[in-house]
């Protein structure tokens, strides 16, 4: 079922509008009741494989905003797995290490709001895909830290596919990108997909496409220092944007698109009071729910039970028969 289609299967259950603020609610209720169908498990829906080139002397790297979790990275050039470890555990094992090489190791850096990092102090500037993102309503807020480390944020104001800068632009100290919020006015939408780039190296930090107000980009670290470019085949579970425009297709196994209905109806039926009809629909989600997480599971794990395991002697309820119980 196709995002429209949700709706107005929802809308249909309470009489409600297609548009204004009924069909606003409608669409922010499905998309919270997707989420949690996509957090419920990890399908063959948010399996990718995608590549990551590194560059000799660095060794963190953020990864395409899709990326949820990394399952695998596999050095094909050396025909072998990078080994993923704990922060702590590198912590422990390699403390202020310079050691440059091969990468054996990786772990999670952590998660920022941009992909790239500036690598000199510079301000910064955005741009639109579209020339739609222009004027008052369409405005960017870019958090980081300035050269005395204090944590200041900026907003600039969109002009379409022409870069622009704050009016009193701040310049961030390298590394110091934290956070980047699009911000349109009640009744605005995006149109346009929106890069932020160095405003003098021209550098890109972010892309941010029309589903996401606030990208969360997942980093890793190698260890050694990668000392030259290889080119990694990274395995990963994907995160899905939301559903916004009416074709968008919700990204699980279609027999359970209805569950999307029956969680969103058990939220807003109440509202307009059918509440026994929510109480019903909410049970159906429950219970469907139970079986799209159990249905879901890519590689089930093979459970073995040993029969009849005990540390103590066992003795059956009836006489000892000579030739099988003892010899």
């Amino acid at each position: 079922m196709t995002f429209n289609e949700l709706q107005v299967d929802l809308l249909n259950l309470f009489g409600g509008d297609t548009s204004g603020d009924e069909s606003t609610m409608a669409k922010a209720a499905i998309n919270r009741v997707y989420r949690r169908l996509l957090d419920a498990v990890d399908a063959d829906h948010e399996r990718r494989e995608f590549s990551l080139t590194t560059s000799a002397s660095t060794s963190k790297y953020g990864l395409p905003l899709y990326v949820k979790t990394v399952l695998n990275v596999d050095d094909g050039t050396n025909d072998r797995r990078i080994f993923s470890i704990s922060a702590l555990d590198y912590d422990t094992s390699y403390p202020g290490t310079a050691e440059t090489g091969t990468p054996t190791r990786i772990y999670n850096f952590g998660t920022l709001g941009v992909q790239t990092q500036i690598s000199t102090a510079e301000q910064v500037k955005i741009e639109s895909s579209s020339t739609s993102d222009t004027g008052t309503n369409f405005n960017v807020r870019v958090t980081g830290y300035n050269a005395s480390d204090v944590l200041v944020s900026e907003t600039i104001q969109l002009n379409g596919t022409t870069a622009a800068q704050a009016t009193s632009p701040i310049t961030f100290k390298a590394d110091g990108l934290e956070r980047v919020v699009k911000l349109a006015a009640s009744g605005a939408s995006w149109s346009g997909y929106l890069t932020l780039k160095g405003n003098t190296s021209g550098t890109t930090f972010a892309t941010i496409p029309v589903w996401w107000d606030s990208p969360d980009y997942q980093w890793i670290e190698f260890h050694p220092i990668p000392d030259a470019a290889l080119t990694y085949t990274i395995r990963a579970i994907m995160r899905k944007p939301e559903l916004v425009d009416d074709e968008d297709w919700p990204e699980i196994d279609e027999n359970f698109h209805n569950l999307l209905v029956w969680g969103a109806a058990a939220e807003m039926l109440p509202l307009v009071g059918k509440t026994s009809l929510a109480d019903r629909l909410r049970r159906d989600f429950e219970n469907g729910l139970v079986r799209f997480s159990s249905g879901q599971q890519v590689e089930p794990n093979r459970i073995r039970v040993f029969a009849d395991v005990s540390t103590q002697i066992q003795q059956p309820a009836r006489p000892l028969i000579k030739g099988i119980d003892f010899i």
